[in-house]
């Protein structure tokens, strides 16, 4: 598999939704690359959301707002959104720059 996971330089400084997109694409196509936090856990629980389906959303979703940065985890943000098996489900998942290569699952819920 190509080295896909390496980040630009200017990481911190901007991504766009659809360079976003394509990242996590790419990342989440391996699934030992994509984290759940157990917020994101309990939340799958809670709302009867499938790893699969969480899977699938970061594999093919549309990213349904730009990537937002947060200082504070020093992470970007995203939303994807998706429909898999009859549900919109919808994720937010965050990619980390000393984490280079993988996509952590911050929560998911259904969407409408």
């Amino acid at each position: 598999m190509k080295n896909v996971y390496l980040f630009k330089p200017n990481f911190m400084s901007e991504l766009s939704a659809a360079s976003a997109k394509k990242l996590v694409n790419e990342i989440a196509e391996n699934s030992e690359n994509v984290f759940f936090t157990k917020h994101a856990r309990v939340r799958m629980k809670e709302r009867r959301i499938t790893s699969t389906q969480v899977l699938e959303c970061l594999k093919k979703g549309s990213v349904i707002e730009e990537p937002v940065f947060d200082a504070g985890y020093d992470s970007w943000e995203i939303k994807f959104e998706c429909l898999v098996s009859g549900d919109v489900v919808r994720v937010v998942a965050a990619l980390k720059k000393e984490k280079k290569g993988y996509v952590v699952v911050v929560t998911t819920y259904k969407g409408g």
